[in-house]
C-alpha cells in the first residue's frame, strides 16, 4: 500500500500574502525536510492550488 503526503493551501496568498501568518514561513523548512526524506517510489504527493 502506497503512502500520501498531502499538503494543503501552501501557496502565495496563504503564506506572505492576504491571507498569510507569522508562522507559515516558519513552517517552511519542516515542509522541505520532510518533502527530503519521502520515498516517492513508495509515496504519493499531493498538492493543493487555488486559483
Amino acid at each position: 500500500m502506497k503512502k500520501a503526503f498531502v499538503l494543503v493551501d501552501y501557496q502565495n496568498d496563504f503564506i506572505d500574502g492576504s491571507l498569510g501568518f507569522d508562522k507559515a514561513l516558519k513552517i517552511k523548512e519542516n515542509i522541505l525536510k520532510a518533502l527530503n526524506q519521502i520515498d516517492f517510489n513508495n509515496t504519493h504527493l499531493l498538492l493543493t492550488y487555488d486559483t
